[in-house]
């Protein structure tokens, strides 16, 4: 900060000893009782001048550059000294604390500290001074150290940023009334399609929030993963994760040919898969959410990012908690996330090495489970995620990880003596709590990304470009 202050002093004379050097010019040019040329003085003058006009705008550019970049790249800083029964923590952020403190605080949560002593600034910048030590049972998790505590901290520091950023992008949709004028049967005919379809198969719901998913995980929910393939475009209906996987399309092809019909060009795709994953979350029984509205189709896919930014069903807790903490997520979140494996079903190849080779889990689950997904052959045989309640949309999911119940290796991950442990147990018990943190977490999963404004387009067919 001395640095910058310094810096700025030192322009501000150079830019005072310009304008002093201007003026005497400006004294001379005026002098009628030089005994040079008066012509040639003005003319000399006039140049020396200009030259001092440019350096003095060139200045002004400079500072007004470096005023901005300080505060477009406010760096954190953040400093950890190990105590003898935990951590003295300094943070300072020149951004202000709006919601920073609480994102902190998390981490010492998630780290299993406790908040012993704590001091906290803010104005224009966030400061925060704590000691954070053992928890309630007298213990610190694990072999923690100063640098776990500080990666875990800077790590809730970008979460928090991104997430700001997000709600800048997010300001740009708008309130569910977005198509009140322009199709004002939008959302009602979105319902109805989706009620319909979830009646004939309840697991076209699990589909539908499937979809959803790895749209918004690719790239932001710009409805790129409906594009087909054709001979001189590549989608990303073939990725990995989403080849024989991902279903839904039909339901979203059905409800956008209805809008077509009545307000055409209007309604984007992204905007239909946001609203129809709420919904059949609700047809299901979980509770409903604000879908802001107002996003825009892409024009292009990515197969790449497909196959690298979907989770993959072999992840473990590390993996999960990156790959989630790169959009922005926390590690809570990504359990409430996680929870939408309460409905829907896995193909066998995505669990078969589980159910044979792994040692936590339940060995009565794992001899049923085998009977659906023999050691070779049915790849596509399909078992339910939560095979307590798999068509409702509960917190039977996380009972069963409690169980070692687990379908996938990554379910089990939540619960295996990981960081993740506490927040399996308290969704595991109360069932609101996980409703209200998942809703949460699918507004802030809807808000990444989106193409808003002039950019992408509103396809009139949800597989192919205008």
């Amino acid at each position: 900060m001395e640095d910058k202050k310094r810096s700025k002093s030192s322009r501000g004379r150079k830019k005072a000893a310009l304008y002093e050097n201007l003026q005497l010019l400006r004294d001379v040019a005026n002098s009628s009782s030089s005994s040079m040329s008066k012509t040639s003085i003005v003319v000399d003058a006039s140049k020396y001048i200009e030259e001092l006009k440019e350096k003095v705008e060139r200045l002004n550019q400079e500072i007004g550059t470096s005023h901005i970049s300080s505060v477009q790249n406010p760096l954190p800083m953040v400093t950890v000294e190990t105590l003898d029964k935990g951590f003295l923590i300094n943070v300072y952020s020149e951004k202000n604390c709006s919601g920073l403190l609480v994102s902190i605080l998390q981490a010492f949560e998630e780290l299993g500290l406790d908040v012993h002593d704590a001091r906290v600034s803010c104005s224009d910048s966030f400061q925060l001074e704590a000691i954070g030590g053992e928890n309630i049972e007298g213990q610190i998790e694990g072999n923690m150290d100063a640098q776990m505590v500080k990666q875990a901290i800077l790590q809730a520091i970008n979460n928090w940023s991104e997430t700001n950023e997000q709600k800048t992008a997010s300001a740009q949709l708008s309130s569910e009334t977005f198509y009140a004028t322009t199709c004002s049967n939008a959302l009602s005919t979105i319902k109805s399609a989706v009620n319909s379809a979830v009646s004939k198969e309840r697991r076209m719901g699990a589909s539908l929030l499937r979809l959803h998913f790895h749209d918004c995980f690719v790239n932001g929910c710009d409805a790129s993963i409906l594009l087909d393939d054709t001979s001189s475009f590549t989608g990303e209906k073939t990725a990995l994760p989403n080849s024989n996987s991902v279903r839904g399309f039909e339901v979203i092809d059905t409800i956008k040919s209805q809008l077509e019909s009545s307000c055409p060009g209007v309604v984007s795709c992204a905007d239909i898969v946001a609203v129809a994953a709420r919904d059949s979350v609700v047809a299901l029984g979980g509770s409903s959410w604000t879908v802001n509205l107002g996003r825009r189709d892409s024009t292009t896919a990515s197969l790449t990012a497909a196959n690298n930014n979907i989770p993959a069903p072999t992840s473990d807790l590390s993996a999960l908690i990156t790959s989630f903490s790169n959009k922005g997520f926390t590690a809570k979140e990504m359990v409430a996330l996680s929870g939408s494996h309460t409905i829907g079903q896995a193909r066998c190849t995505t669990f078969r090495t589980r159910i044979y080779n792994e040692t936590n889990i339940d060995s009565t689950f794992a001899t049923s489970t085998r009977s659906k997904c023999p050691s070779t052959g049915g790849d596509n045989n399909l078992s339910p995620l939560d095979l307590t309640s798999p068509n409702v949309f509960d917190n039977a999911y996380f009972k069963n990880l409690v169980s070692k119940k687990g379908l996938l290796h990554s379910d089990q991950q939540l619960f295996s003596g990981g960081s993740t442990d506490s927040q399996v147990n308290a969704y595991s018990t109360n069932l609101q709590t996980f409703k209200t943190d998942f809703a949460n977490a699918m507004v802030k999963m809807g808000n990444l990304s989106p193409l808003t404004g002039s950019n992408g387009q509103i396809r009139t067919n949800c597989r192919k470009t205008n």
